[in-house]
């Protein structure tokens, strides 16, 4: 089950002590983060971390992640609303942070093709019990 971009959103500005638990983001704050949101993840897109996320609009809407992805984004999210606001987070956050990056950045290596297509060709002629 994936979350709602309301979700991705309010989570993280709770984890960096912008708003408490039993709040909500302000209409300018879900825009703002919305905003971060749609930049993080493209950047993580073209460094190669490819979630199928494409740029989102409504905050009422279901995000465009894989499950196994939400708590991660919500991290990564977290540390880039963090640095957008100028908040010094915890070291048990930036523990929880970079273990997020780990875990996205491992899926996509798993996922992704090798691209071999630089490396060299043998030369010669195969005889049967090797290159010539």
């Amino acid at each position: 089950m994936s979350a709602t971009n309301l979700e991705l959103v309010s989570y993280a500005f709770l984890k960096c002590n912008v708003i408490s638990e039993s709040d909500s983001p302000s209409p300018e704050q879900g825009v703002t983060g919305l905003n971060v949101l749609n930049d993080m993840l493209a950047s993580m897109a073209a460094d190669g971390i490819h979630l199928g996320w494409y740029p989102q609009t409504n905050m009422a809407a279901t995000s465009p992640l894989q499950a196994q992805d939400v708590g991660p984004v919500k991290y990564m999210l977290c540390a880039s609303l963090a640095a957008h606001y100028g908040i010094e987070l915890s070291q048990l956050l930036l523990a929880e942070i970079g273990q997020a990056n780990t875990r996205l950045v491992k899926r996509a290596l798993k996922y992704s093709e090798a691209d071999m297509s630089e490396m060299p060709r043998p030369q010669g002629l195969f005889n049967g019990t090797g290159w010539n």
